[in-house]
This record gives structure tokens, sequence and C-alpha cells, in this order.
């Protein structure tokens, strides 16, 4: 199944920049991904083989890179971060044991990244993001009034964060994130598949 990205209108009239600016986002929507919960999540993700981190609020990334994320207790998100993504589709697929409970994912998803990538964040949400984080919490919070889930990642040396927010949100957010990124120097950029999302969430 092929369906669209939340944010594939503005991808038809957009404007890129390249991605050695101060501050840059990049839609990655596409991405293949699963939400989970239930009392018996945990222990069916790590027979399946993913990393389940333990504390509440954290992720893990394998050596596939596969994003699992805590949400709370008992509920996960499972995102492929790159093209290895058959784990997380036959995964997706087979979400039907009991104790296991899907979760509906179709996010608005990109990456924040660059220099000023935490200057932008302080313009726009209350948590104090640090431009050197090297630990990957997840944290849920508000973004210039939309509800989003954050995860930072160090990329060489500097920090990425990864942001889901609701699909219904997801056109608003990005359009301002850019806009704002475009004030500071940056703006969009292009990844190639952002017109489209590839697979059921």
């Amino acid at each position: 199944m092929t369906r669209r990205s939340p944010l594939a209108d503005w991808h038809l009239q957009a404007s890129y920049c390249c991605a050695g600016v101060p501050v840059w986002l990049q839609d990655c929507s596409w991405r293949q991904r699963f939400g989970c919960k239930g009392p018996e999540a945990t222990p069916w993700l790590e027979a399946l083989g993913f990393t389940v981190p333990q504390p509440a609020n954290s992720c893990a990334f394998d050596a596939n890179d596969i994003l699992v994320a805590r949400l709370g207790t008992t509920e996960f998100l499972v995102e492929a971060m790159s093209a290895t993504t058959q784990s997380v589709i036959a995964a997706r697929e087979r979400l039907s044991v009991p104790g296991v409970y899907p979760v509906i994912r179709q996010d608005a998803a990109f990456i924040l990244g660059g220099p000023r990538a935490t200057d932008l964040l302080l313009e726009t949400c209350s948590y104090p993001f640090a431009s050197d984080a090297r630990s990957t919490p997840v944290v849920m919070t508000s973004m210039v009034g939309a509800g989003v889930t954050v995860v930072p990642r160090r990329a060489g040396e500097t920090t990425e964060f990864n942001v889901w927010c609701d699909p219904s949100f997801g056109l608003y957010l990005w359009s301002t994130l850019v806009e704002i990124a475009q004030e500071m120097g940056g703006g969009a950029i292009a990844d190639g598949q952002q017109s489209t999302l590839r697979g059921e969430s």
C-alpha cells in the first residue's frame, strides 16, 4: 500500500536548501513504523529480536538502525531509521497476539538538524534540549502549540532531533518550523521520498 505523506502538498511547491546550513529539516514520514502496547508487548518485541529499552521514556537503536522507543511503560514506537525495513514490516504484519495491541502510527515525522537546531528548539519548545546530548531520551512535549514526541540523536559533532506528531498537525508544524529555519539561514532539505509514505502504519 502507498499513501500520501501528511506533508505531500507542501512538497509539491517546495523550495529546498542544502544540508550544510545552520539549521535544516528533512521529512521522513515515509519511514516504516508501527506502534504496539499491552502487558505482553515487551516480551513479544524481544522475541522478535528487537532491542527493547527498559526505563520509561527511553529508546534504543540496534545494529540495523531500528529504533524502539518506550512511550510510558507498556507502549512502544518501532521505526526503521534507514533502508533496512523488513523486520519492521514483518513484525507489523504479525501484530495479532494475546496481550499485544496495535497502535496506529500515521505520524508526520521529520529530522531537525544543523549547528543551530537547538536555537530553533529554544524558540519553539519549552523543553531544554542540549546541543551536545549524548543520551537518547524520549521527550513528549509541545512545539509551537502542537504535541510532539522528540528523540535526540548524536550525529558527528552535532545532535539531530527526530520529531513525530499527529498527522493533523503535521503541515502546520512543518511549515512553521521551516519558516523559522529560513529566517535563521536554513530551511528544508530534500531526501527523494517526501511525496509518499510507503506502507501502512
